[in-house]
């Protein structure tokens, strides 16, 4: 059998002198005695080791903790703008949709929840205060920027059926942009014309650069405006960008400068007893929080890759929401990851790909936007294929599908209808102003 052999010990004579002094009974030397016990027999292990120790993995996970926030775009509390109930209702629907981290536009610590004057049922988020001021007026520098606030604040106030058009919780907002107002050309103003003459009832903003530019500043975090700021190499990319971000800060319609409004936008929400070709497959009166129409529908053409991206691709010259939708959120936050994504890669052949034009629609264009809003579809239990051929509108949940005619009319192809067509709401004149 093995023997154990333990460390003996040195006799107490054997110790420095140093260490047990003259007198080796008193009550210091026994403790002191004890300590070097401990340390000779391999038991002892100083606290401030272990105290040492810790502190630096705290710091270490600290650090990890900021450098992970600093590169994806962070989770922001939304207390100002409207949250409307029927987008997120579902919890199925949300286990669903493919979960990422979503950036919200950010609002004053003292925005309040407050209940419309004619709304008394429903609960909205105002994008106001109190005093009947928007929490961020007092950052904005461009005139345009603080009257739409105003504005905003006002009709928060005046109650739901001021603020949103009939049938949605989609504000009353039309949302244009260009570089410049003094270059904008007489057909460009023709355009624009003709969506404030047909919706009196809304408020036209036109954005130009300078203002997109202070409005992402002031809006989004620092590190999403940095991003837009330097990582977006052309001008179409903040274009297409602004575009999502702005339904998704204030809601509203958007449509590019190189298009025709037809119809009244209050008259795009359609019911049974007004359209017959209109579809509800939902069960419940659900309010449309999204509007979007096919840009093309190519069938079973060998050919498609070359002139389209998808198959079924949506329209993202013009698009409505509601403030905060998931389709927006989700887009907003997928344009930015690949952008950090291809930049990561410092590859002459990556940049590349990023600055190249024929990638535009795939990085921030029609690709992005068809993916996400088939996305929120597929989380509908409603798959792209049931949108073939669509005649009309359909609506699913709380999203309004439209037919190619909506707002692709007069092309000649894929089943457009004509610009005199019930159908038709919106003409895109396809100036590719973009590619300049």
């Amino acid at each position: 059998m093995m023997k154990l052999h333990h460390r003996k010990l040195p006799a107490l004579s054997a110790l420095p002198s140093h260490f047990h002094g003259t007198n080796v009974n008193n009550d210091s030397g026994k403790h002191q005695l004890l300590v070097q016990k401990r340390r000779w027999t391999g038991c002892h292990f100083p606290h401030y080791y272990i105290t040492v120790v810790a502190a630096v993995l705290i710091l270490l996970v600290y650090m990890s903790v900021v450098v992970f926030y600093s590169v994806l775009p962070p989770i922001r509390p939304y207390p100002l703008l409207l949250n409307s109930s029927n987008v997120s209702s579902s919890k199925l629907r949300k286990e669903k949709f493919k979960k990422v981290r979503t950036i919200h536009p950010t609002g004053g610590d003292d925005a309040q929840t407050q209940t419309g004057s004619s709304t008394s049922n429903s609960k909205t988020t105002n994008l106001c205060n109190s005093n009947g001021t928007h929490p961020n007026a007092y950052n904005m520098s461009r005139p345009k920027l603080t009257e739409l606030l105003q504005h905003i604040a006002k009709i928060c106030l005046d109650g739901e059926e001021a603020l949103f058009y009939p049938g949605t919780t989609i504000p009353r907002i039309i949302h244009q942009q260009w570089k410049s107002l003094g270059d904008m050309t007489d057909q460009m103003k023709s355009n624009v014309q003709t969506f404030i003459a047909s919706n009196p009832d809304s408020y036209h903003m036109m954005w130009e650069d300078a203002d997109i530019e202070e409005f992402v500043h002031v809006f989004y975090p620092h590190n999403i405006s940095t991003i837009f700021q330097t990582q977006l190499p052309l001008s179409i990319h903040k274009s297409d960008m602004f575009r999502y971000m702005v339904l998704q800060t204030f809601g509203g319609v958007y449509s590019d400068i190189d298009t025709v409004c037809l119809k009244p936008i209050s008259s795009w929400i359609p019911t049974a007893s007004t359209n017959s070709s209109f579809t509800n497959i939902t069960t419940s009166a659900t309010k449309v929080g999204l509007i979007v129409g096919v840009e093309a529908d190519v069938g079973d053409r060998p050919d498609w890759a070359q002139w389209y991206t998808r198959q079924l691709q949506w329209c993202q010259w013009t698009m409505a929401s509601a403030p905060n939708h998931e389709v927006l959120a989700h887009v907003v936050h997928q344009v930015l990851q690949q952008f950090i994504d291809a930049r990561s890669v410092s590859t002459k052949e990556a940049l590349e790909k990023i600055t190249a034009i024929e990638n535009v629609l795939h990085f921030t264009g029609p690709s992005v936007w068809t993916d996400a809003v088939n996305g929120y579809l597929t989380s509908l239990n409603t798959h792209w294929t049931q949108f073939r051929s669509l005649q009309g509108s359909k609506q699913i949940n709380d999203v309004l599908t439209l037919s190619i005619t909506g707002f692709s009319p007069g092309v000649g192809h894929m089943g457009s209808e004509g610009l005199e067509h019930p159908d038709a709401k919106v003409q895109h004149t396809f100036l590719s102003s973009w590619k300049n």
